[in-house]
């Protein structure tokens, strides 16, 4: 009786905790071209617009939820900026992504992308 309730208690120490990870970059679209600023045709808008998204899975693979984070994250800051009657663009994107796992049943995966936004003068 007492080995099991040590084992139950190891068991849990190890499984309780789960684990994480994080992962932080700056990232260039790949659909979108880059684009050199050289002159000063443009001004800066507003900085730092940011939207963050969330999912959670069950054994960290059947989705409870959408599941396309980024496109989600993005519509929301394109729709924060509000772009759509200007000449203007976003840039200076940052992705932050972790994602957390809870016992070995559960994952949470959370997407934060930023971005500034400029505005061509000519």
């Amino acid at each position: 009786m007492r080995r099991s309730i040590l084992a139950l208690i190891a068991l849990v120490g190890l499984v309780a905790p789960g684990c994480s990870s994080y992962v932080g970059w700056n990232a260039k679209p790949s659909a979108h071209t880059e684009i050199v600023l050289k002159e000063n045709d443009f001004k800066a808008l507003k900085g730092g617009y940011s939207s963050s998204q969330s999912c959670w899975y069950v054994f960290g693979l059947i989705p409870i939820g959408n599941p396309n984070l980024l496109s989600r994250a993005m519509s929301d800051v394109r729709g924060q900026a509000k772009l759509e009657s200007k000449a203007a663009q976003l840039v200076n994107y940052t992705l932050d992504d972790r994602k957390n796992w809870y016992f070995i049943f559960a994952a949470h995966h959370q997407l934060t992308v930023t971005a500034d936004a400029i505005e061509y003068t000519k």
